[in-house]
């Protein structure tokens, strides 16, 4: 009888000591203090202890990956470095790109528009004159505006574009009931290398006194660019209302110039 309980002991001993853990024992810790619980918790987290393997990225016990969708290693979060990932989410952004300038080869495709870009803006324009704030009856005072080509930055439907804005057509209003457009936004008169009081392409003479806020409209052209590609032309033109100025239109006598007559022959009034 004795021996049996031996035997039996024994062969607890040996299925037990074939289902442990490889490597993980303590070295002074022999099977049969496992099955004493001598050692303790033997288990220091590199042994499946049952835990559930189906959440998402664990992959499932099965090891085809649980529902994170996972690879033939037991799933795990997804490796951006992959080679095919990267070719795939190129691709995707480049079908966004055709489909935003409206080139993807299936029909239906339209470009976007002046209004898809409502959240970009050119920066702001201001208006100088010359003589600074006012103006003399019946003599030119000279406008003109800082307007220049002038790009901003964004996304659009998640896709990283620069919009670039170019100044096209200038639309003044001189608040005396006229109006011109230029295609110019104007110069003073020492970059025009004239006179002062010369009439130029962006001058308004006042025939009242009075004052009068001069205002000012841009047109702009539209392009866009998305990663790898040029700029793209977008149909339409965005308007943008510059910062005016307001003067007062007054007679004078004389008037202060740079220059005297007598070194000046071709100034004003000489």
């Amino acid at each position: 009888m004795g021996r049996i309980t031996s035997l039996l002991i024994s062969l607890a001993v040996s299925v037990l000591a074939a289902a442990a853990p490889v490597g993980i024992l303590p070295a002074d810790c022999t099977n049969t203090d496992v099955l004493g619980s001598v050692c303790g918790d033997v288990n220091d987290g590199t042994v499946d202890t049952g835990a559930d393997k189906t959440k998402p990225g664990d992959g499932g016990s099965d090891g085809r990956g649980g529902s994170g969708g996972g690879n033939n290693n037991g799933g795990g979060p997804r490796d951006d470095s992959d080679d095919s990932y990267r070719d795939s989410a190129e691709e995707h952004e480049a079908d966004i790109a055709c489909r935003l300038l409206g080139t993807c080869p299936e029909e239906g495709s339209d470009p976007i528009t002046i209004h898809d870009l409502a959240s970009f803006t050119p920066e702001q324009v201001s208006v100088a004159m010359e003589p600074d704030g006012w103006m003399i009856v019946g003599l030119p005072a000279n406008f003109y505006a800082d307007a220049a080509v002038n790009t901003a930055s964004g996304e659009l439907f998640d896709i990283p574009i620069n919009v670039r804005f170019t100044p096209t057509r200038y639309s003044w209003s001189w608040g005396d009931g006229t109006s011109s457009t230029t295609s110019t936004r104007g110069s003073p008169w020492d970059d025009l290398d004239v006179p002062e009081f010369t009439a130029t392409a962006t001058s308004h003479t006042f025939t009242e006194k009075g004052t009068y806020k001069v205002s000012l409209t841009v047109d702009y052209s539209v392009e866009i660019r998305t990663p790898g590609e040029g700029w793209f032309p977008v149909e339409g033109t965005l308007s943008k209302a510059a910062s005016g100025v307001t003067a007062i239109a007054t007679t004078a006598n004389s008037v202060i110039v740079k220059k005297e007559c007598t070194k000046n022959p071709d100034g004003p009034g000489c």
